[in-house]
């Protein structure tokens, strides 16, 4: 078998570099890197330092280790984010919305926040007051747990390493608690002054996503949590047969 007509040493390195931290949970000093990919240190160094200049790794104070920066996952959202996902949200959140006269809103994963991309208010008078292009931390949004759950493992490893750096560790475990329970349920149900119920998506376009309702405390109880409940799991899966 011949070898490649064209060769990109450097290039390969630097994708077997981002490929092995995207599969690690702490970050690694160049010498860890090295042995791992069966190369030396000297052969790695500068590439290590051109990933880290572009922004596509970061180096970790303190530990001198690297781990990956959030550039990669932003593509992923830019390019899986456009017109179609969101006419697809609003055609979902609409039927939803008249079936249970509760306002819903579609979230996306974007660099490391969740954003509000649609919305659907009731015409009961109970709307959402936050709009489209609205961002909150993975970790604090109502969102969160289901929209992590659809990401996929590489995802979930650079949004777990961004969050070490923000959030103790009884909050990255009460966090990674509400994602075991939408791993198991299919869903998540957050209560503060109202009720946010939320579905992951997993979309063909590899958008990481959840679709969400507000059950706010003195709306018409005419249905059950448990029953919109089912209505919210029943429509995010609607929408992932829509992609």
């Amino acid at each position: 078998m011949k070898p490649p007509k064209y060769l990109a040493p450097a290039l390969g390195k630097g994708l077997e570099i981002i490929e092995l931290l995207a599969n690690e949970l702490e970050p690694l000093i160049p010498a860890q890197i090295a042995k791992k990919l069966n190369r030396s240190t000297s052969e790695i160094y500068r590439i290590l330092l051109i990933l880290n200049n572009r922004h596509y790794i970061k180096k970790m104070a303190g530990t001198g280790g690297f781990m990956l920066e959030n550039k990669l996952l932003s593509f992923g959202t830019k390019n899986s984010s456009g017109q179609n996902f969101v006419n697809s949200a609003v055609h979902v959140m609409k039927e939803l919305t008249n079936q249970t006269q509760r306002p819903c809103y579609t979230s996306i994963l974007a660099d490391n926040q969740a954003m509000i991309v649609a919305k659907t208010d009731s015409n009961t008078g109970y709307e959402i007051t936050i709009k489209p292009g609205f961002t909150d931390s993975v970790i604090d949004a109502n969102s969160g747990p289901a929209i992590f759950s659809s990401a996929d493992i590489v995802m979930q490893t650079i949004l777990l390493n961004l969050m070490k750096e923000t959030n103790n560790e009884a909050e990255l475990k009460s966090f990674m608690e509400k994602v075991d329970g939408v791993s198991q349920n299919g869903y998540s149900v957050q209560k503060f002054k109202s009720v946010g119920i939320s579905a992951p998506i997993v979309h063909a376009s590899n958008q990481a996503a959840a679709l969400s309702m507000i059950i706010f405390p003195d709306s018409n109880p005419d249905c059950s949590i448990e029953e919109l409940t089912k209505r919210v799991k029943k429509a995010a899966l609607q929408f992932q047969a829509s992609g």
